[in-house]
């Protein structure tokens, strides 16, 4: 089973990590860490949802290959339909909005400069 896994990685592996960039280029900077947690989510669901399948259903070989492409086609077509519907951001569109955003939230903050009191 080791050298399957190996291949599998292999060969799947390079279609995974273009999305973390992708991701990183078109989000807030404020919501990087939140798309890094969905992400990071999802694959932790996605192995459950394999171990499961895999050890505790009495399934055939032939069944959790079906099950599991069935699986993979409902998700391909959600995704389709969300990238139909996808809006491209501009990164310096982004960087100008949290630099204002910044600015205007600097306003409102207290200022905490020591001062010397007598007692």
């Amino acid at each position: 089973m080791a050298p399957d896994s190996k291949l599998q990685g292999l060969l799947c592996g390079p279609l995974n990590f273009p999305i973390v960039p992708f991701q990183m280029m078109q989000s807030p900077a404020s919501m990087k860490s939140v798309l890094q947690a969905g992400w990071l989510l999802t694959v932790a669901v996605g192995n459950t949802l394999v171990l499961v399948v895999a050890q505790a259903a009495p399934m055939a070989q032939w069944a959790e290959f079906v099950l599991f492409t069935v699986l993979l086609f409902a998700v391909c077509v959600i995704f389709s339909i969300m990238g139909y519907f996808y809006v491209s951001v501009d990164p310096e569109d982004l960087e100008e909005k949290e630099e204002k955003r910044e600015a205007s939230s600097r306003g409102n903050m207290i200022s905490l400069v020591t001062q010397k009191t007598k007692l």
